[in-house]
C-alpha cells in the first residue's frame, strides 16, 4: 500500500510513541514508486512480480530457473 505517516501518538500500555499511517492507495493503483527494475504484470492466466533489487543471489537464481521453465511450457504450447 501507499501510506503516509501521521503524527506520533501515545497509547496506554505502550512505553514509546506509535506512528500511525494513513493508507492512500493500494499497490496496484500506485506504480510511480516502484524501482526501475521491478516488473509487475497481471492478465488472465498470468501473474508476474519480479523485484531484483529485493532479491539475494539465491533468489535471483531461483527466479531465473522458474522463468526458464515457464518459457519452455509456453514454447511447447506454440507461444514462440
Amino acid at each position: 500500500v501507499n501510506a503516509e505517516p501521521l503524527p506520533p501518538k501515545q497509547f496506554k500500555g505502550i512505553a514509546r510513541e506509535v506512528i500511525p499511517y494513513a493508507v492512500r492507495s493500494a499497490v496496484a493503483e500506485e506504480r510511480q514508486e516502484a524501482s526501475a527494475s521491478r516488473i509487475e504484470r497481471q492478465s488472465p492466466g498470468m501473474r508476474l512480480f519480479v523485484d531484483p533489487d529485493g532479491m539475494d543471489d539465491a533468489a535471483v537464481a531461483q527466479a531465473r530457473s522458474l522463468l526458464e521453465d515457464a518459457l519452455q511450457v509456453l514454447r511447447a504450447r506454440g507461444g514462440g
